[in-house]
């Protein structure tokens, strides 16, 4: 990560946010269910808009003491659209957008006693309107921080992320 890091501060311009500009982020965001881990790519279509591909994974388990066992998985994408303020704010870029994109979950529900095992996996579309900002540390790096609402049947709930935005062009 410190390579990527040096190699991208040394190949990238030093505008702030601006048409042209690519930003790969990986990224944890912290929903209720269990952490995501995910990157995005960002691509900047003016000086104030841009989009973004978005993909996050998550799995968690628990059990019930002696009774049930629960294990789920979670994957999701999205494309992500937002509008970057021009804010005097220095070495900041604060935004806001929607994401719509898919998440499928995988629930595997187990009944330790008998060794009864339940399998249920459903794929819903999600909406996923959002704010956030960054904070350059140098022109080419930068901390991000966003708080999103995920909407998708059954599966609506709020998040915060960080995650470390590397401007690549």
């Amino acid at each position: 990560m410190i390579v990527l890091l040096f190699t991208a501060s040394i190949f990238c311009d030093d505008k702030k946010f601006s048409k042209g500009d690519i930003y790969i982020t990986p990224q944890v965001a912290f929903y209720p269910e269990a952490p995501n881990f995910g990157i995005s790519a960002e691509y900047a279509l003016s000086d104030n808009f841009s989009l973004a591909l978005a993909l996050f994974y998550a799995s968690w388990s628990g059990d019930t003491g002696l009774l049930f066992e629960i294990k789920e998985k979670i994957y999701s994408a999205a494309v992500e659209a937002a509008y970057h303020f021009d804010l005097p704010l220095p070495n900041t870029d604060v935004y806001a957008g929607a994401g719509v994109g898919f998440m499928n979950c995988s629930l595997t529900w187990t009944e330790l006693a008998a060794g009864l095992e339940e399998k249920v996996s459903d794929t819903k579309i999600n909406l996923t309107p959002f704010v956030g900002g960054r904070y350059y540390l140098t022109p080419n790096i930068a901390i991000n921080v966003r708080a999103e609402y995920r909407t998708a049947e059954l599966f609506d709930s709020f998040a915060l992320s960080t995650g470390v935005s590397i401007k690549i062009k």
